[in-house]
């Protein structure tokens, strides 16, 4: 990913999961800590978190889910979000390889 300041994050076993970080910072990425290797990682529908900063993300390990809650916008005005978003790990895909499942990037 580019420059982030604020964006949320969470360990995952091996992977570092970042989300956000600005006004345009919507991407979830993944660092392989191991293999010293970022992925851009896509949620399967098209409905993704707002961009923000300041927000906050847990990894819930019994369902294999990350839950991202609130934060901060900037554009087009300052604006606080009080959403929760779930995402589970079993069913996302990185960019790159795109018939990957994911659940066994971070099985962990």
């Amino acid at each position: 990913p580019g420059p982030l300041a604020f964006a949320a994050s969470v360990t995952v076993g091996q992977y570092f999961v970042v989300h956000g970080g600005g006004a345009t910072g919507s991407g979830l990425w993944s660092l392989d800590t191991r293999a010293r290797k970022w992925l851009q990682i896509l949620p399967p529908s098209a409905s993704v978190p707002a961009p923000r900063r300041r927000h906050s993300m847990t990894y819930l390990p019994g369902l294999h889910s990350v839950i991202l809650f609130g934060g901060r916008s900037d554009a087009p005005a300052p604006s606080v979000f009080q959403d929760a978003w779930s995402l589970s790990l079993a069913r996302i895909r990185p960019t790159t390889e795109s018939a990957t499942d994911m659940m066994a990037c971070f099985d962990g």
